[in-house]
Order: structure tokens, then sequence, then C-alpha cells
């Protein structure tokens, strides 16, 4: 069976490539996202790809039954649910065509999707959207499973905790198995046997120690001497040692705090970042004076999502604070990709 997918909010193609790594056969028939920049990465990458560039609730309910979809994926908007949006849920007007969704699904339409696959924040869990989800796919006799799940249990050395939401339409049930350290929403632990989550990688066994120490790309990435004095303080700072990095989010090297992490590497010659010895430089400055700094660059970053680098491009009229921003609205690819596994398999 070839499983007609519809993939909304489809940002930079996250759930398509998610669903291309699970190997499983399925057309993405229709993509739905109102980001130029995002649907300019999307079709990029996927050429064949049928975009619509207008918003959810505005299109006729016609157009979502004649593509008659088996699955559904989706990551609505995030910030009703964060601190900085609010937190006010169904109230917030970016919740309207999630809603819009929410009620056009049933038998009154005849769209009933299979699967359903929802993704967003942690926080999205105690919002009023959550109850109101849950309540409409009880009422159409879906089985639900909920996780909070972050790439470092994957042994993937970047923390990215997010809520997931699996649907099946009965007579549909889960049959699939996930690794036994994934534990689903609200479970007793004291249900559920122990297990140790996979130690992460090191950022430069994951990304590749040589490419991390590219000439080229520290000149490109590196802090200015004014972020790195006023601003270093704030940073996550990690080395290619490291196990873990910071949550990239839209506003990585643009603002300095809770962004993303930057990356440290001694200077090899031992001098600062002037490229002189500082005889006077103080045992507190030392490690700062001898050391680079830079921002990680945004196929690392999207390497550490899961996306794949040999499929995975950005095209050139985007720039670098677009692709940012473009990354941190996006998932990670290789979480979804085992849920999706685990969704789509049948007794």
């Amino acid at each position: 069976m070839t499983f007609r997918i519809a993939e909304f909010y489809s940002g930079i193609g996250g759930m398509h490539y998610a669903w291309l790594e699970t190997g499983l056969p399925g057309e993405v028939v229709k993509s739905f996202e109102i980001n130029t920049f995002a649907n300019s990465v999307n079709q990029h990458n996927f050429p064949q790809a049928n975009i619509c560039q207008r918003l959810i609730e505005s299109n006729p309910i016609e157009l979502y039954q004649k593509m008659a979809a088996d699955v559904f994926l989706m990551s609505p908007p995030c910030q009703p649910y964060t601190r900085t949006g609010n937190q006010k849920g169904s109230e917030d007007p970016r919740t309207r065509s999630f809603l819009f969704l929410l009620d056009m699904v049933g038998p009154t339409t005849g769209i009933l999707p299979k699967y359903i696959l929802i993704e967003n924040v942690v926080g999205f869990e105690v919002s009023d959207t959550h109850d109101m989800t849950l309540a409409r796919l009880n009422e159409l006799n879906y089985t639900v499973e909920e996780f909070i799940i972050n790439p470092l249990e994957l042994g993937i050395p970047n923390s990215r905790s997010r809520y997931y939401l699996l649907a099946k339409l009965a007579p549909l049930t889960f049959s699939g198995e996930l690794p036994p350290y994934i534990r689903r929403l609200n479970e007793d632990s004291r249900q559920v046997p122990t297990a140790s989550c996979p130690p992460p990688q090191s950022l430069g066994d994951f990304l590749g120690r040589s490419r991390m120490a590219d000439p080229k790309i520290w000149a490109q990435y590196r802090l200015s001497d004014t972020t790195r004095q006023k601003r270093l303080q704030v940073m996550d700072v990690v080395t290619a040692d490291s196990r873990g990095s910071c949550c990239f989010t839209k506003g990585y090297a643009h603002f300095a705090e809770g962004t993303g992490s930057v990356l440290q590497c001694a200077n090899p010659e031992g001098k600062n970042e002037a490229g002189r010895d500082d005889p006077s430089t103080t045992s507190a400055t030392a490690d700062t004076a001898a050391a680079t700094y830079r921002y990680f660059t945004e196929y690392e970053i999207a390497r550490l999502m899961g996306f794949p680098l040999d499929r995975f491009a950005f095209p050139d009229p985007i720039t670098r604070k677009q692709r940012y921003r473009l990354l941190g609205n996006s998932l990670n690819v290789t979480v979804v990709a085992m849920l999706l596994r685990y969704l789509m398999k049948d007794d």
C-alpha cells in the first residue's frame, strides 16, 4: 500500500524527510505552509512538491476531501504555548488553523485519516488546545499515545524536547515497539522496566571533527570581538568533545542567551584572537584569549536535527539569518521518523 500523506505547516520539509527516512511507501500529496522562505527551501529540495501557500482555514473543504489522505502530519504554530507567546492557547489567533482542522476531520466531511502525528513544544500538553484535541480524537474513535522526547535520548548531541501525539483510527491499534527508554506521557515509571538511554555522541564524532576544525568555517562564523567581549558570559559554550548542545531557536546568532550553543576551539598557535601573544593577560581571562569561538553553521544545525545533508540544501537566495530562523522553527527528523515507524506499524 502506498500511503497518501498531507503535510500541514510543512516548513522546510522536516516531516517529508522523516517519512523518507522510514523507508515506507508513500506520497506527500500536498503540503501547506504560508512562509515564503520555507516554501522556497522545500521546493528546492522537493521540486515536485505540491505546496499550498494559503491559510489552511481559507481553503474549501473540497480541497481536503480530494486529497484523500491516509496520513496527517502536522507541526502547528508553537507560540500560543510558550512564555514569549503569552500562553493563550486556543484564544491565540495562531491556533485558528489547527482548530479548523480538528473541526474538519470527521464523518460529516468524510475526512478521517487513519494516522495522525502532531509535533509541538513542551507546554502544549497543559494547554486547553491539548484538551480540545484529545476530546475531539476520542469522539472520533481514535486511539492516542503521547510523548515528550529529547533527541539526547537517541544519542544525538542536541537538546530539543518536544511534545508528540500519535493517533490511529479504530479499529487500528498500536502494535509496534519503541526503545524501552522512550516513555509515554504520564506513564507510571513504576510500571515500566528501567532502561538506560544510549549516551549521546560527542559533537565531533557526530558532525565530523575535521569539518568542524575547517579554518574557512571558523573565519566565516567566528564571534565578533564585540559579541565575545560583551555576550560570551551568557552563551552556552561547547567543544567538539561535548556530548550535548542547547536547543537552536529562530533567534540564533541574533540573540545571545538561550538560542543555542556556540563552539569553542583552542587556538592551535596559542595566541589570542588578534594573533598576538599577550603577556599581560590574567589567568582569569587566559582561556578566553587563547581560544576561538564561532557559531554553528546552518548545515551543522541541520545535521543535528536529522536532515540528510546529501539530500538537503538551502537555495542561495536564502540568507544565513533566514536559514537559522527556518531551522529554529523546524523539527528533529530522526525523532519523528522513529515515531512514524511506530505509528504506521499495524497487526
